[in-house]
């Protein structure tokens, strides 16, 4: 078994899809999601908290680290390109910028995108969803 990308334990078995919901704009684009988002997603080490920060040129860092109901989730951080398909937002891994120990990367793809919340799966084994809120300055 190899560990999980986005995770600290290593999962067999077969990948469940999560639900696709759709999207709610028609005409989205990546200005449309700059900014820093904050929220969680869930993979095999349980609901993690992250961070993206989404750039104008499609660059997102990914940052995850431990909740007060995850104290053992790591911390770490790499970078993503973000692009607009259709009316999905897919978060593709790139490189590392700090990993933790054997954590691996994971992709993302935003299935529900709203001018505060987006939401949608987490592409890898034993991971299922992720939410994030703008942040507000």
């Amino acid at each position: 078994m190899a560990p999980i990308a986005g995770c600290g334990h290593s999962v067999s078995g077969s990948a469940v899809a999560a639900e696709a919901e759709t999207v709610e704009s028609d005409s989205l684009n990546l200005a449309d999601i700059t900014g820093v988002w904050v929220g969680t997603y869930t993979c095999a080490q349980g609901e993690t908290g992250l961070e993206l920060t989404v750039e104008d040129s499609g660059r997102t860092e990914f940052a995850f680290h431990p909740l007060a109901n995850n104290p053992e989730a790591k911390s770490g951080k790499y970078e993503m390109r973000a692009s607009v398909q259709g009316e999905k937002v897919e978060f593709d891994q790139v490189r590392w910028i700090e990993r933790p120990g054997d954590y691996g990367m994971v992709d993302l793809v935003a299935t529900r995108v709203q001018p505060s919340t987006m939401r949608g799966n987490v592409s890898a084994a034993g991971c299922t969803t992720f939410q994030v809120e703008r942040k507000r300055n």
